[in-house]
């Protein structure tokens, strides 16, 4: 019988403080052969060919860490070949090693497997989450996480954040998503939320006037599966702006299925009738879409614009101020360039070209008639080689005049800086703005009056937040919150950075044939 043994880590803790490597010593718990027989192997697990007759494999020798702040902790031991037990049976190989990472009273996780005698952990100290898309709808905001899962947060009264609950906060709330699944893509509407995951499914929460998709208009306050036919595979959401209680999503083939209100014709089918289910809109291909309220303009999958729903400004480009029930093939200017992006705004339209050129219709000026035509807007002097890569767009902006409105737009920079549309003499102008210099813009998202932008920033989440003023100034606002989201097992510290919600410990061990060895234990 194998004698018991005892698994324990180091019994002292070494921290860094200034010095750039950290060296911790471990004790290991040696077992010796038994009394009885002297030998490392039993019968019940002999080596084949081996004439020994009893075995307890020690612990890893020499477990210890070097910290470097560029790469992280790296662990290494000794050898186990060097054992008694390996080089009295000449055991050269075959040994596979196991490193364990241990915060506080949370579930232990396995970094390494493998033959090496080190192993480096890049993520030694906990650090910020990263995002790979961020949603900022009417009241809430949504975004994804570098693991695939979905944060939410602001106002959750209707159940917006699917995380089983109506408790709004300005601390990120983890979304409920199917056991094993991950999130692709997100969007945001009026106190709504909805996610493509990784299995091609499409899932929708919160406020529900038939924009779920589920088929009745019950609020929801966890994820909720839309059925659609056999067949039909979901490969993009569309852009799902401000207020909008209508659902669009684009499956393999370019069609557009919608589900929801359909008072302005936003649904495209001929009617005003609205929904709860999917159904799939006739004869129109796009690779884009997006809607705010009761407006939709896509790109066509050749390259043209389309536009249908609400006209009362003009914004579908029909030359009519008059909803539009089936979508509308937009006449851009020949001196356009290649469709790029396009962006509902609710009362206007806005394309980027790929020369850069932003040209926008509908009511896109204070005080003034509609534009009914596309029409290229000026912008700033920019810096040589800098043109706009990306567009966003909101509700319409207040200005010091209570009648009059501005489009909500902000438009993203090759250099990753960004332009603002602001209020000058309660006129709209763009104005280059550097809120975020020294920070790569890579997404940006306009919700009610929260702008939000996505960026390369490494020291903190990489999301930036900021309003605008009650007279439409956004330009002088600066960037307000900057908000750090720390991921599971981690909290965030007095600096705001994430850090490990427990003591951190790693323990080595190792395996050979089916043999597991005891281990070693240091304590960070």
């Amino acid at each position: 019988m194998r004698p018991p043994t005892h698994r324990r880590f180091g019994l002292f803790t070494a921290r860094k403080l200034l010095a750039t490597t950290l060296i911790v010593v471990a004790v290991a718990g040696v077992i010796s052969p038994t009394s009885a027989t002297g030998a490392w192997f039993t019968d019940a697990k002999s080596v084949p060919g081996n004439s020994l007759t009893s075995a307890t494999l020690d612990a890893p020798r020499n477990f210890r860490n070097t910290w470097s702040s560029s790469s992280g902790n790296t662990l290494s031991w000794d050898s186990a070949t060097s054992q008694a037990w390996a080089t009295a049976n000449n055991v050269t190989s075959g040994i596979t090693y196991r490193v364990t990472r241990h915060v506080g009273s949370y579930p232990a996780k396995d970094l390494y497997t493998g033959s090496d005698t080190s192993f480096t952990d890049p993520n030694p100290r906990g650090r910020n989450l990263r995002y790979s898309q961020v949603s900022a709808g009417q009241k809430h905001t949504l975004a994804i996480d570098e693991n695939g899962y979905i944060w939410a947060w602001g106002y959750n009264g209707k159940g917006a954040f699917g995380d089983g609950t109506t408790t709004s906060t300005d601390t990120p709330q983890k979304t409920v998503l199917p056991t094993g699944r991950t999130a692709i893509q997100i969007a945001t509407g009026n106190m709504w939320s909805a996610a493509l995951l990784d299995d091609g499914t499409v899932w929708t929460w919160g406020y529900n006037v038939g924009n779920l998709g589920i088929g009745n208009t019950d609020n929801q306050v966890l994820p909720q599966l839309v059925e659609f036919p056999n067949g039909v595979r979901i490969t993009s959401l569309g852009q799902i702006l401000g207020d909008s209680q209508t659902m669009f999503v684009i499956d393999q083939n370019g069609a557009v299925w919608d589900w929801g209100m359909n008072d302005r014709g936003q649904l495209g089918d001929g009617s005003t009738n609205n929904t709860t289910r999917p159904h799939v809109i006739p004869d129109l291909r796009v690779r884009y879409l997006s809607s705010m309220g009761a407006h939709v303009i896509a790109e066509g999958t050749d390259g043209s614009v389309w536009s249908w729903g609400d006209g009362s400004d003009g914004q579908v480009g029909d030359h009519r101020y008059q909803q539009r029930l089936t979508p509308y093939r937009v006449a851009m200017p020949s001196a356009a360039g290649r469709v790029e992006q396009v962006s509902s705004g609710g009362t206007y339209s806005v394309v980027l070209d790929s020369n850069g050129a932003i040209w926008m219709w509908g009511s896109i000026k204070v005080g003034a008639s509609s534009q009914l035509d596309p029409t290229a807007i000026s912008t700033p002097r920019l810096p040589s080689g800098v043109q706009a890569a990306q567009v966003a767009t909101g509700p319409d902006m207040p200005t010091a005049n209570p009648s009059y409105f501005i489009p909500s737009v902000l438009i993203g920079l090759s250099n990753g800086a960004m332009l603002q549309y602001d209020i000058d003499d309660d006129n709209g102008v763009l104005r280059y703005n550097l809120v975020l210099d020294g920070h790569f813009i890579t997404e940006l998202s306009v919700g009610g009056a929260e702008r939000v932008a996505r960026t390369t920033d490494q020291s903190t989440s990489g999301l930036y937040f900021w309003t605008i003023s009650s007279s439409g100034k956004q330009s002088d606002a600066g960037v307000v919150w900057s908000p750090v989201i720390c991921p599971y097992m981690t909290r965030k510290a007095s600096d705001g950075s994430c850090v490990w919600d427990g003591q951190l410990s790693y323990s080595v061990d190792y395996q050979y044939g089916p043999w597991r060895s005891d281990y070693s234990g240091l304590v960070l």
